[in-house]
Order: C-alpha cells, then structure tokens, then sequence
C-alpha cells in the first residue's frame, strides 16, 4: 500500500499541516523533538520522504479534511 493514510499534525512549533503518512510502530518513549516521555508513531512520511516520529498527541485522525 503506497498511498498511506492522511493526519492533521501539529508539530513543536505550532504549525498545523496535513501529512500523508505510512504507520511503522507505536512506541512510549521521547526524542529531541519530544523530549517528555510520550506515545510516538513512527511513520514514513510521504511528503518529506523520510521516516518521521509524531506526538500522537499532537494527531488529528478524524478532522483531517478541516
């Protein structure tokens, strides 16, 4: 499956995009994005073409045509 799923996300700055992404794994961990401890999905990320870790958190799986 190569089209992915869509996700509104909010990222550290506060900017809000819609990302189309593959879901790799969800973990409790943090990150230098992240740096509390937290549930990350880890993704590939279409857009940026790179593997990416996202704050669930941060994820809009409902909204993401708003």
């Amino acid at each position: 499956m190569n089209s992915g799923i869509k996700v509104k996300y909010t990222n550290y700055k506060g900017s809000t995009s819609i990302r189309t992404i593959k879901p790799v794994e969800v973990y409790v961990g943090s990150s230098e994005w992240h740096p509390e401890r937290q549930y990350i999905l880890r993704a590939w990320d279409f857009d940026k073409e790179s593997s990416r870790d996202f704050a669930l958190k941060d994820c809009d799986f409902i909204n993401v045509g708003e």
